[in-house]
């Protein structure tokens, strides 16, 4: 069982490829959409109501608040087109650790979403194998440990 997000969640995609303004539009609006209060059923706002039941040890529930703050782009597939459980790790390090713009550690509601353009490869990453523990001892950062791959 993973960490249960509280606080307000900061989603930080990572567009590893290539990606055209309408695509990332989509992902970004889709996002948006969480928190939206305006939206009618069926909705992905109305789906995290229902997931927002769901609490942490503590009994707070997940947070409403979804939003997107700062970007990074790898337009370059800087770790090559086919993407191992290690090299999706490489991917968000580079991305935190960049020495122009890097993505902020955030270790409390930040999550690293990688994004990949339909060219590149992503290994089968099981849920076991994709641990906080395992992405937070790789990159040697403390508290930045969610991370999801798409």
């Amino acid at each position: 069982m993973g960490h249960v997000l509280t606080a307000n969640i900061t989603v930080y995609p990572i567009w590893y490829g290539i990606w055209k303004k309408s695509q990332k539009r989509i992902i970004r609006d889709f996002i948006s959409s969480f928190s939206a209060l305006d939206s009618k059923p069926p909705s992905v706002a109305e789906w995290w109501k229902t997931v927002r039941i769901y609490t942490d040890q503590t009994g707070a529930n997940i947070s409403r608040n979804v939003h997107i703050e700062a970007e990074k782009n790898d337009r370059l597939y800087s770790h090559g087109k086919s993407l191992t459980q290690l090299s999706v790790q490489s991917v968000i390090k580079s991305a935190v650790t960049a020495t122009t713009r890097p993505l902020p550690i955030n270790p409390k509601s930040g999550v690293y979403l990688l994004l990949t353009s339909d060219d590149v490869y992503v290994q089968n990453i099981s849920a076991e194998e994709n641990s906080n523990k395992l992405f937070q001892d790789f990159l040697e950062l403390p508290g930045c440990n969610h991370f999801l791959t798409c």
